[in-house]
């Protein structure tokens, strides 16, 4: 089987005893895991899934779904994980994107959604008592091929689905094993949602390596520090607000633990100053969906005095800093990262336009601004311009702000991120309405039916109106300020 000999096989000191996923009440050997997908192939095969259809997945993390992403692998569909935060409307949006006809959901979660006839709902567990058989495809398997589609934040507030090959992930993965090394001891711990690049990047490369996936009951704080206590992982990737929950609950990393790449935002360095005391070895890293998940790394030993980088560039992955035409900037020079890289995604699904905007000659503009200094060490300025990033979650200020206009009475308003030690950054708004006793909580109870909880502003200040130039652009370290 192609698929398997590929992304799995391909190891060849793995036996089909080797145990693939582990949790606190099974454990799942590779041999078992093949079965299980199969299964789940012939299940979605039946119920009308065919090649080259995107698929989108609402499930939390589980066993379930690793079975799920091979099952679509093996019928040559394209898997589609979305955000279980999302409400019902932000799903639809999503769903329309990729034009499926199907989206699989978890039983668990299935109450928080309704759809209507023209998708079908494939609830699963499945049952399995009586499996079909599949057909599996004799020709090869092509790993330029679309394997999974990540939603991203866009510029224009309009979410982007991030296509990447199973190239893109394989390659990722051999060149991050620069910083890992992975060896023998390849147990990793499934640390965050598998709907983000940082998760989904976990699952494909412990199976590229053959290494064991421990899967926690959930992703809170005890159940991670179970998983850390007992099932003893040697590579864990946390966002800041996981490793400082960590910390304050005295959780102390397993003497296995050989590496945890840390990334997805705004770094305290002060958080990272408290990691080492209390023995947490931290790589530091940089990376997007569009880039398969980290590109940079700034390893324990030089992250020690450089704590604002992100390390330098993986060879052979190659960035540079440019400026507004796209010309090299000299060392410490602040301009646009772009970034050259086998990793780097193939394009936006259904939108050639930011596709075009986003790649070209033969890089990847990140819209990040940063500088590299005279060692190669990349330092980060400014992500993505406006976006925030919030306990790991992005949101697109732009998307947030259309939502309040629609509210009665406000006629102006602006989202920003601010520092917050929690959750890196907080999302906050300042609004201008013709209210004279406007309700606040009123506002959130009315943006919490069409935006995630994690996009509605902690703070909402009113403002006679905001501060601005001359052209009308928000001044946003004028308004920062206010907050």
């Amino acid at each position: 089987m192609k698929l398997f000999e590929e992304l799995i096989l391909r190891n060849h000191s793995l036996s089909p005893d080797s145990i693939a996923l582990v949790g606190q009440n099974f454990k799942i050997n590779y041999s078992e895991l093949q079965k299980h997908a199969l299964n789940y192939a012939s299940y979605f095969s039946d119920s009308g899934i065919r090649s080259n259809e995107y698929i989108p997945i609402l499930s939390h993390n589980n066993k379930e779904f690793v079975y799920l992403v091979l099952a679509l692998w093996i019928i040559d569909a394209v898997p589609v994980p979305l955000n279980t935060r999302l409400t019902q409307n932000e799903i639809n949006k999503l769903i329309a994107i990729t034009g499926s006809k199907y989206i699989v959901i978890q039983n668990d979660i299935r109450k928080n959604y309704k759809f209507d006839n023209s998708v079908s709902q494939i609830i699963f567990p499945f049952e399995l008592s009586n499996p079909g058989k599949i057909t599996i495809k004799k020709n090869n398997f092509d790993k330029d091929k679309t394997a999974v589609v990540i939603f991203t934040s866009g510029s224009t507030g309009s979410p982007k689905g991030v296509e990447l090959s199973f190239n893109n992930l394989f390659k990722n993965a051999e060149i991050g094993d620069q910083v890992l090394g992975q060896g023998n001891d390849k147990r990793w711990l499934a640390s965050l949602p598998f709907y983000h690049i940082g998760g989904f990047s976990i699952i494909s490369r412990a199976l590229h390596y053959g290494a064991c996936l421990i899967i926690p009951g959930s992703l809170k704080i005890n159940d991670l520090a179970f998983a850390i206590k007992n099932q003893k992982p040697a590579f864990a990737s946390f966002v800041s607000t996981q490793l400082k929950r960590l910390i304050e609950n005295n959780i102390t990393p397993n003497p296995e633990l050989k590496t945890v790449l840390l990334g997805g935002g705004f770094i305290d360095p002060k958080l990272l100053e408290e990691a080492f005391e209390h023995g947490w070895k931290i790589t530091k890293v940089y990376g997007s969906s569009e880039t398969s998940s980290f590109i940079t790394a700034n390893k324990i030993e030089s992250l020690q005095s450089k704590l604002d980088s992100v390390g330098k560039a993986l060879s052979p992955n190659e960035i540079k800093i440019v400026d507004s035409d796209g010309k090299s900037l000299p060392t410490n020079s602040s301009g646009e990262l772009i970034v050259k890289s086998k990793a780097v995604m193939k394009g936006y699904i259904n939108n050639s336009e930011e596709t075009s905007s986003k790649l070209k000659n033969g890089y990847y503009y990140s819209g990040d601004i940063a500088h590299i200094d005279e060692k190669g060490f990349l330092f980060i300025e400014a992500r993505r311009s406006d976006l925030i990033i919030s306990g790991g979650e992005n949101v697109n200020p732009v998307e947030v702000e259309r939502e309040i206009l629609r509210y009665n009475g406000i006629s102006d308003c602006a989202v920003i991120g601010i520092t917050d030690k929690t959750w890196g950054h907080i999302v906050v708004a300042a609004i201008v309405t013709n209210n004279k006793n406007p309700d606040v909580e009123n506002l959130k109870e009315f943006l919490s039916k069409s935006l995630a909880g994690f996009k509605i502003p902690k703070i909402i200040k009113i403002l006679e109106s905001l501060p601005k130039t001359s052209l009308e652009k928000i001044e946003k370290e004028k308004l920062k300020l206010l907050f």
